[in-house]
């Protein structure tokens, strides 16, 4: 699922042992691929597969190994992140996708085949599965450049209830109990409003109106201040934001450009507090959680789009962030803001990369779509294929003498 968690924190607990970046494999599609991928074993072999989408208009299952499982052919771009649950209760895994047709798709783990479909008639966001009603069945959740919230049955795509807000919607819905009631709210942003709804039956939790503000970044929810009650992080184009759970505004900080990238909540400096990790215009930001000061912040030499993901990639026990640019690099950064590596791609990678244990050896490789058309999976391993060193550390910082010229990063102090 996009952002590994349906409260969409950017958190992986699985380990790595990528000290020096290597490229596994690649699997090549017909279009840029900014659909960020998920990885699960969807077809109960006890190995994992990767799936995600292209602007080729197809959905796509590959293995561990970068062999094709199958592919599915939608009428348009699929930008959407899929979700794969068991969503009717049978043992099996289903992708939940979402088209630029206007189609959200439940497909079969193992083959690919379509389950159901459900017409929306516009561009669909990355959805948010979950069995909220405790049935043992899924609900599915999306928003829509109709400016629609829909909750939808996961056995059959039947609509459960819909909520109808005054602007298009880019955001991707987040689920977390935000009233303390017990039951899941879905968390979303869209048009200079930011949303909280009842998963059950979708009346308004919260609402915050942000002036002007459009929030297509995808929302974050975790208790940011340690006050014991959840806080939303959500960025727009102006700003980003930390909200309370009754829509009262905790901190915001502006942006240089934008903040469309989602983002991250976790205590990255292993200092006892939460800290929100974001990109923005061309950097990655960290920030206290309390009350929004810049911990630190790596300029790159492009637009960010590609939201970061959080676990300890290294193994050395803290955790790092990994976050894609639109200057063709992948960036790992560690929990002070020291560049560990980069690698590149032949193009700007708004994918957001995913963190996971793929070929089964205990140690995560990492996984991100490419706008060269090609999505990568990255280890450790010297005798991988392709195995390339893009860079390396000198000092703590980033000396990297690149086909393309010089990169530069900054540190904040």
């Amino acid at each position: 699922m996009f952002r590994h968690y349906p409260c969409r924190s950017g958190v992986s607990q699985v380990r790595g042992d990528i000290k020096t970046v290597f490229e596994k494999w690649r699997f090549s599609t017909g279009g840029p691929v900014q659909s960020s991928p998920s990885v699960e074993d969807i077809d109960n072999d006890g190995k994992m597969e990767v799936v995600f989408g292209s602007w080729d208009c197809k959905i796509y299952a590959v293995n561990h190994d970068g062999r094709l499982q199958w592919v599915y052919q939608t009428e348009d771009h699929v930008l959407s992140s899929p979700a794969i649950r068991d969503v009717d209760n049978d043992g099996k895994m289903e992708i939940i996708c979402g088209s630029d047709d206007g189609h959200v798709y439940c497909l079969n783990g193992k083959d690919g085949k379509l389950l159901w479909k459900y017409s929306i008639g516009s561009v669909v966001s990355s959805p948010a599965v979950y069995d909220v009603d405790n049935d043992g069945e899924m609900e599915v959740f999306v928003g829509s450049h109709d400016g629609t919230v829909y909750a939808l049955c996961g056995e059959d795509g039947a609509v459960l209830w819909q909520f109808c807000t005054p602007g298009a919607i880019g955001s991707s819905p987040a689920l977390a109990d935000l009233n303390g009631d017990g039951q899941l709210d879905v968390v979303i942003g869209s048009h200079n409003h930011v949303y909280a709804l009842d998963a059950l039956e979708g009346w308004i939790v919260m609402k915050m109106k942000g002036c002007d503000d459009t929030f297509t970044s995808s929302p974050a929810v975790g208790d940011i201040n340690g006050d014991g009650a959840p806080e939303i992080v959500i960025g727009s184009d102006t700003a980003v934001y930390v909200i309370t759970r009754k829509g009262k505004v905790l901190w915001t900080v502006p942006a240089d450009g934008n903040y469309h990238s989602s983002p991250a909540i976790a205590d990255i400096d292993q200092n006892g507090d939460i800290e929100v990790i974001i990109g923005s215009e061309n950097k990655v930001c960290a920030f206290n959680g309390e009350d929004g000061s810049i911990l630190w912040e790596v300029e790159t030499q492009g637009l960010i789009l590609s939201s970061p993901a959080v676990a300890d990639i290294d193994g050395d026990g803290d955790y790092d962030a990994v976050v894609g640019s639109n200057d063709t690099f992948l960036y790992a950064v560690d929990g002070s803001g020291t560049v560990l590596w980069i690698f590149g791609t032949g193009a700007d990678i708004e994918s957001s990369p995913a963190v996971a244990d793929i070929d089964g050896d205990g140690f995560a490789e990492i996984v991100v779509g490419s706008n060269d058309s090609r999505v990568y999976v990255l280890d450790s391993d010297v005798s991988a294929t392709h195995s390339v060193r893009i860079a390396g550390i000198l000092g703590g910082f980033l000396l990297g003498i690149l086909l393309l010229g010089f990169i530069v990063l900054k540190k904040t102090l």
